[in-house]
This record gives structure tokens, sequence and C-alpha cells, in this order.
């Protein structure tokens, strides 16, 4: 049996594993960014960034009520700005909505002050229908620009999967990456809209609702899509200590 003082260091590092796993998780929705829900039931968040937009919000909210969906959108203030009754749409939707900050930079590139005046502006306009989320656009954060959003009382949200919808990909292979992504909790990053109009490729915001349609056609009797709040509700969240810097 080895001396019972060679023991302590041993029962030391076991202290400290402990002491540090708890740190973490009691840390984690201050300086945690949500990623995912632990669930038991088949649920879903689809959740769509960039909008509103008057022609393809409007057909995404058309769609999700043809299959009793709903989903969580992320919004930019300026677009809020110029198409309030898109917001107003997706409020009598039933549909949750999220800040995006106001004209989409990459918060890792800008400071502190201008990151809080991006939340700010786009909070102003959301008024009572803000539910307190934020995504960073481009998914670009730091601990500084999480602990920003944090003073504002946001919690960060990405996504445990995305189809990279952005990119030039066929419908059906997007409808595959969505076939894929789909796991009880999971969290799904899309687009409604492109971030700037100036570069958009429209042919992307038509394959990805046409993707989504067939989706939502052959799983919806499988899977109930909810918000993220509704998702939250029903499971524990899932948080990552989430660093991601533009190129």
């Amino acid at each position: 049996m080895p001396h019972r003082d060679l023991q302590l260091p041993r029962q030391w590092r076991r202290w400290q594993r402990r002491t540090a796993a708890l740190a973490l998780r009691l840390s984690a929705p201050l300086v945690g960014t949500l990623v995912a829900v632990e669930v038991t039931q088949p649920l879903v968040a689809l959740t769509f960034d960039d909008g509103p937009h008057p022609h393809y919000t409007e057909r995404m909210v058309e769609l999700l009520a043809r299959h009793r969906a709903h989903a969580t959108f992320f919004l930019q203030g300026e677009r809020v700005a110029r198409y309030p009754d898109m917001v107003r749409r997706l409020v009598s939707a039933g549909h949750q909505l999220g800040n995006h900050s106001w004209d989409h930079p990459s918060f890792t590139a800008i400071d502190g002050a201008s990151r809080r005046r991006q939340l700010l502006r786009c909070r102003r306009l959301l008024g009572s229908a803000d539910s307190g989320l934020f995504r960073p656009p481009f998914g670009h954060q730091h601990l500084a620009a999480r602990l920003d959003a944090a003073l504002l009382g946001y919690r960060s949200v990405t996504w445990s999967h995305h189809i990279s919808d952005w990119s030039d990909i066929d419908t059906d292979e997007r409808l595959h990456r969505l076939q894929r992504a789909l796991q009880p909790g999971a969290i799904i990053l899309l687009h409604d809209a492109p971030y700037r109009e100036q570069v958009a490729d429209w042919r992307r915001c038509e394959q990805t609702l046409t993707a989504l349609e067939a989706l939502l056609a052959e799983r919806a009797s499988h899977y109930r899509f909810v918000t993220i709040g509704e998702l939250l509700r029903h499971g524990r969240p899932r948080y990552r200590y989430w660093s991601k810097r533009g190129d």
C-alpha cells in the first residue's frame, strides 16, 4: 500500500479537476455560447440570419406555416428599419426574434464601444419582440465580444450545424446536408437573405427554400421544428467556449 503522504498530491489534483469543472459549468451561461440543447424529444431549432427581406422572409414564413413549424430569426437592425412590416409579420406568425447587430460587421474587427452600439441600435427597433438572444455576425466572436453581449443582457447563440447555404452548392446537396444535420436538440443555421444585397446571389435563396420545403415535407411528421426558446424549455443548454475570428 502506498504511503499516506504520497496520496495527497493525487487527492489535490483530483480536487483541482473537480473545482475547475464546477467553475466551467457555473461560468458557461456568462462566457459560453449556446450551440445546442440536450433533449429527449425529437425537437429541432431552425434559425435564419440576415433578414428581414420583403420577398424571401415572407416566403419562408409561408413555408413554415404550411408545416406548422416555428423558427428563430436573427435580424439586422438596418433591415428592420427598412422593413418594419416584416417584423410584425414574423411576430404574428409565432416566430422568435434575435439580435444580429445593426449592419453585420465582424465583432472581432471592431472595438467594444462599437459592438455595444451595434447591439443597442438593433435592440431599440426590435423593442418588446427582442428575445434576448444574439448571434454574432459570421459567427465571429472572442471573449471580449461575448462579454459585451452579456453586459447588455444577451445570451450568445451560434449553432450545432450549418449547411453552408451561402456557398455555391446545388439544391440536392443542400437537402442532403439538412438531412444530416437533423438531430434532436440541434440548432441549425440557415439564411433568409444574403447579408449584403449588393453581392447577393438570389439563386441560392431559391435553392435553400426548395431544399427546406423538401425536408419539411419529408420529416415534419417525425420532428417538431421549434424556436430556440421552446427548445430550451424542453432540455438542458449545451454551451461551448466559442472563439472565431475573421480571415
